[in-house]
């Protein structure tokens, strides 16, 4: 497996779903990798399949994943004479349903960033990562990011899944969120310039305290907001669906709004167009039925409004 790895250039996303799928199969079948067959690899994809509800492999989405580490690794196997033959070659690809977005009602983003007065000397920089994740990077980008990637204007981010740059336009909020953190951390010693991290951990443990902070540190850090405002069942990742519907709320060209995203594709960023479809008939509905609108502003105001 580590000569695998060593071979491929994967992205650290990619490397880490790889490495997980890869060992749990190991985890699961007693055979070495050379005695694994074909009928072997039709009973671990029945296991992952009648795997409890909130167990990995149930989803087409993580079935998809184990087949494409399996299929990577066994591939990669047969090229260096380590395999005859590649066991996973008749695992064909799950069918999934139409991903939808995912998109945060604006009295939540809003419920979000009022959280933040809560948490105590985390709130400068965790006021700096809401607003980074609103402008819709992924978790992934985010850690990534450093000192020398913000110009004051606009972030510079990398991307595993195109290994290209993109530049990031932020709102005033934005700016001066990220600007205040950068003057706190030198208040406090984490100074940092040029390509020291930008967000680095407030772990009291000495080994972590002031070094790059992990995917998983901000996955908790955002889980605790939303614990604190109220929502359930949240991660992440909605704040980027939550910005793509905005952009296609507010009527910018697809492939402008793309350039943002960092989506690949039409396809990919088809779905935002059709929420935003979605939102403007409701909010015509009850516009027409009863002059008003609901509650929950779907124009997303209150989203736009925080830059």
């Amino acid at each position: 497996m580590e000569e695998f790895f060593a071979s491929r250039e994967l992205s650290a996303n990619t490397q880490r779903n790889y490495r997980r799928e890869l060992r749990r199969f190991l985890d699961w079948t007693p055979l070495t990798w050379q005695g694994v067959s074909f009928r072997e690899i039709d009973r671990y994809r029945d296991f992952l399949k009648d795997l409890p509800v909130g167990e990995r492999g149930r989803s087409a989405a993580s079935l998809n994943l184990a087949r494409a580490a399996l299929r990577s690794f066994f591939a990669w196997m047969v090229a260096r004479d380590y395999c005859v033959k590649d066991p996973t070659a008749q695992w064909e690809k799950v069918k999934d349903k139409p991903w939808v977005a995912k998109d945060l009602p604006s009295e939540q983003v809003q419920a979000l960033f009022e959280a933040l007065a809560n948490r105590g000397e985390n709130r400068v920089r965790d006021t700096a990562l809401l607003h980074v994740l609103s402008h819709g990077l992924r978790a992934s980008e985010i850690v990534g990011l450093n000192v020398e990637d913000f110009d004051g204007t606009r972030l510079r981010v990398f991307q595993s899944k195109t290994q290209r740059w993109k530049s990031v336009p932020l709102g005033s909020a934005g700016r001066e969120a990220i600007a205040s953190y950068l003057d706190w951390r030198e208040g406090v010693g984490f100074v940092g310039s040029g390509g020291d991290p930008l967000f680095v951990s407030h772990s009291p443990d000495p080994v972590y305290r002031g070094k790059r902070l992990s995917y998983n540190g901000l996955y908790s850090i955002f889980k605790g907001l939303a614990a604190a405002a109220g929502i359930d069942s949240s991660h992440p990742h909605q704040m980027r669906h939550t910005f793509a519907t905005l952009l296609a709320v507010m009527g910018m060209e697809g492939q402008l709004a793309r350039l943002l995203t960092g989506h690949r594709s039409e396809a990919s960023y088809e779905r935002y167009n059709l929420r935003a479809l979605e939102l403007r008939a409701e909010e015509e509905f009850y516009r027409l039925v009863e002059g008003q609108l609901p509650g929950q502003d779907l124009s997303c105001d209150a989203v736009r409004s925080m830059g």
